[in-house]
């Protein structure tokens, strides 16, 4: 239980950090008339990052190809960002592709990071 909560927190703060890369690029990408609501919507997509990065935290033992953990978390991460980034893109007037793209980006890198520090983490913890 221990583990998996640091795995959370570790996953949902990687979640935090990639949303504001997110917020960069989606500022780039708006109108320089922006709509009123421009702070909220840029709001909600780092939140749907920060939620990303906690669903990957819980997904954590999900293992979908065996033997082979590194591209396990790949897969596992792009998937799960692609689930959650759907969430927020049908909610647009227009179809955003590189929105979904950056979502399987940003939960690949977010899975695969968060896997390896906790790899680090429970070796050390066994290494004491």
């Amino acid at each position: 239980m221990k583990n998996q909560l640091k795995r959370v927190l570790i996953a949902t703060g990687m979640g935090a950090i990639l949303g504001i890369f997110c917020i960069i690029g989606q500022s780039q990408r708006m109108p320089l008339n922006p709509m009123p609501n421009a702070t909220i919507y840029l709001l909600a997509a780092w939140y749907n990052r920060v939620i990303m990065g906690m669903l990957i935290g819980f997904a954590g033992e999900w293992v979908l190809l065996k033997n082979k953990p590194r591209l396990n978390s790949v897969v596992r991460g792009a998937i799960l960002g692609t689930v959650v980034s759907i969430s927020f893109g049908l909610l647009q007037q227009r179809i955003e592709i590189m929105y979904f793209f950056a979502g399987i980006v940003w939960g690949l890198l977010n899975d695969l990071i968060t896997t390896t520090l906790m790899n680090r983490i429970l070796k050390k913890s066994h290494l004491e």
